[in-house]
């Protein structure tokens, strides 16, 4: 066991250059250090899912047994207390340095949030609803269907991830665009399909990430329907907005149309960042009728 790690954030954390922190964490796995100092003092911002994948990240730290763990703040004022009202040190239970008047978030941002119930769910996807209904133009029936999507994304944590720590949310609205970030320290998606054997051949055929935004590939088929990553994938094609998967060893980003997976990278867990365009409108019920025939569930289709 190695005396001190080091892990640097250094300018904005996002969903592309989560990989380079990801990288950083990976070795740790069979040497853990005595102390891991994360230093945060050159990051100049960090979007839901950075925010959520370092909340998470302390969690794995925890459970691999790190006796001590120091997180060096941003040096920049507006980062930290981007951090501070964004909850971080809260849902790490860590002291807060800052003190501001906090305004209510509804309607604009999630902070972020341990799930560590499914009971949980359905007030987190409410939340993350209001935020949707303010920030962008969305039918009645678009609402239903994210709603649909971002609960069946929750459950998945306890459904299918087997997290011990449950997961993690965050969601912020910017002016041109609405992010989520859901991340957990589960099996991962390939581990999950491997309960069912039907499903085996379209992961051999194009990869396990790309294989879970199929229609009704799910681990379990007894209990699932297997249409929350495919309802997903639909929402980001209709939007042209972007889809992120990270899966243990597996990377998939979907932009616009196309997914394109790589065996690259890994986290212990599974990271989803959805980053929706608030400019582009989604005609929900086309999708469904196109895709789908009216079933039991997706009634709000119409």
């Amino acid at each position: 066991m190695s005396e001190t790690v080091t892990i640097s954030v250094s300018g904005a954390l996002c969903w592309n250059s989560l990989p380079n922190f990801l990288g950083q964490l990976e070795p740790l796995r069979a040497d853990p250090p005595k102390e891991v100092r994360l230093d945060l003092s050159a990051m100049t911002y960090c979007w839901p899912v950075g925010v959520a994948a370092l909340a998470a990240s302390v969690f794995w730290l925890r459970q691999l047994g790190v006796p001590r763990i120091q997180a060096l703040p941003p040096r920049e004022a507006d980062t930290e207390r981007y951090l501070t009202r964004i909850d971080f040190y809260r849902v790490l239970n860590a002291p807060e340095r800052m003190k501001f008047n906090r305004f209510d978030s509804s309607g604009r941002f999630v902070e972020v949030t341990q799930l560590t119930r499914v009971e949980d769910c359905n007030e987190v996807v409410a939340k993350v609803e209001a935020v949707f209904e303010q920030k962008m133009q969305l039918t009645k029936e678009t609402k239903n269907a994210l709603d649909f999507v971002v609960a069946e994304l929750l459950e998945n944590i306890f459904h299918h991830a087997e997290s011990p720590v449950g997961g993690f949310l965050c969601c912020q609205a910017y002016p041109y665009s609405l992010e989520l970030a859901i991340v957990d320290l589960g099996r991962g998606i390939e581990r999950a399909l491997a309960d069912n054997p039907a499903a085996s051949a379209v992961v051999r055929e194009k990869g396990p990430l790309t294989a879970a935004l199929e229609p009704r590939v799910t681990g379990r088929p007894q209990f699932n329907t297997g249409f929350g990553l495919f309802w997903t994938s639909q929402l980001i094609k209709a939007n042209c907005g972007e889809l992120g998967i990270q899966s243990h060893g597996h990377r998939l980003l979907q932009h616009g149309n196309m997914p394109v997976e790589t065996a690259d990278g890994f986290w212990p867990g599974t990271a989803i960042h959805l980053s929706f365009k608030r400019n582009k409108t989604m005609d929900i019920v086309q999708i469904f009728k196109r895709l789908a025939p009216p079933e039991k569930g997706f009634e709000f289709i119409g």
